[in-house]
């Protein structure tokens, strides 16, 4: 079904041209803090019962897409959850529109990384979702280190991949077979 992919990627552009990419950041924020508002809280024992939650696909979190894979406290995304419309966009037009460029530039500035708006939806979802999820009474915390466009283009967070003491390398390595990265943790 391309149409309504098509359609929000149009009312984006729309939106960035009438209104700039801060305005546009802010209603995909809000999308993305919304979209998941009204789901149950989660309370799980331990980080393995949570793990496999997800692994059997009884977790909301792998909510449109495929189910990620876990490891140690990487949580990996095998494809973007807006893939098919990002795709569905890119066969009917042949091209984003130059104002993806513009709102992802300015993200990148101000805020963290992203390869297309649609990752700043993705890392308020997942943030939403954490803030609805206690394991072993302690709150989740879901943060974004790499993502990867759909053309291959790779982007860390070097800061937050220094701040959870990880490698840098590994980091990059995953993110060739993988196209999100967050990192789970408990406070």
């Amino acid at each position: 079904m391309e149409y309504p992919s098509i359609l929000l990627i149009t009312y984006i552009e729309t939106l960035a041209n009438i209104s700039g990419p801060s305005e546009t950041i802010d209603w995909l924020k809000d999308l993305g803090m919304t979209l998941f508002e009204k789901v149950e809280p989660q309370d799980f024992k331990d980080m393995e019962e949570f793990k496999e939650s997800i692994s059997k696909g009884k977790m909301f979190l792998p909510y449109f897409t495929n189910i990620p894979e876990i490891e140690d406290n990487l949580i990996l995304f095998k494809s973007c959850p807006f893939y098919e419309a990002l795709w569905n966009y890119i066969e009917h037009y042949g091209r984003f529109p130059p104002s993806f460029e513009e709102v992802i530039e300015y993200y990148r500035e101000k805020e963290d990384i992203a390869v297309s708006p649609f990752c700043i939806i993705h890392r308020f979802v997942c943030e939403r979702i954490g803030k609805k999820i206690k394991i072993g009474g302690k709150n989740l915390f879901i943060t974004r280190l790499g993502s990867k466009s759909i053309f291959g283009e790779i982007i860390i967070s070097k800061n937050k991949i220094k701040e959870k003491k990880l490698n840098e390398e590994d980091i990059l390595e995953l993110l060739k077979d993988f196209s999100c990265i967050y990192y789970l943790e408990t406070k």
